[in-house]
């Protein structure tokens, strides 16, 4: 599985412009039944075995690798940690003003609101910007399509169950 994921993974990869041509990418496969892949600064590329129960063929891994690596491309990696940041001071301060009167309520408010996954505009992006990565490197865009047909499914078994 490894050397797969590497094979599509590094594929997209050389068809980026610098400073991200460049980088010292590192491709991980996890065994883990999440549906999930990520990537992270510095060009690590995580990638749950879960993730082969929606996304079975070349092209459709290459949508979900190519939408990861457009958030680090486009600096959401990044904002989202720097968001980390001001969670982590809004916390302290939240805490602070309440002088013990709920603070650890505010502390999982704050954490919640501020530690949230990627918005909209940053995952459409991501979509739109993966698309452009996947096709460069040969792979068919259409079948993100597919890949989301079996997303939506697979989330739907899981909500189900």
């Amino acid at each position: 599985v490894q050397p797969f994921v590497e094979c599509i993974a590094y594929g997209i990869i050389r068809t980026l412009e610098e400073p991200y041509a460049s980088m010292d990418w590192e491709v991980i496969v996890f065994d883990g039944e999440a549906l999930n892949a990520f990537a992270m600064p510095g060009g690590k590329i995580g990638v749950f075995t879960g993730i082969f129960t929606v996304a079975d063929t070349p092209d459709a891994l290459a949508t979900v690798i190519g939408h990861e690596i457009a958030h680090l491309t486009e600096d959401h990696v990044m904002a989202r940690a720097r968001r980390g940041t001001w969670t982590e001071l809004a916390t302290i301060l939240g805490t602070a003003a309440t002088s013990g009167y709920g603070g650890s309520s505010i502390r999982q408010g704050v954490q919640i609101g501020l530690s949230l996954p990627f918005d909209r505009s940053q995952e459409r992006e991501a979509d739109d910007v993966g698309l452009a990565y996947m096709a460069r490197a040969g792979f068919d865009p259409r079948s993100s399509i597919y890949l989301w047909k079996n997303m939506v499914e697979a989330r739907e078994v899981i909500i189900n169950e």
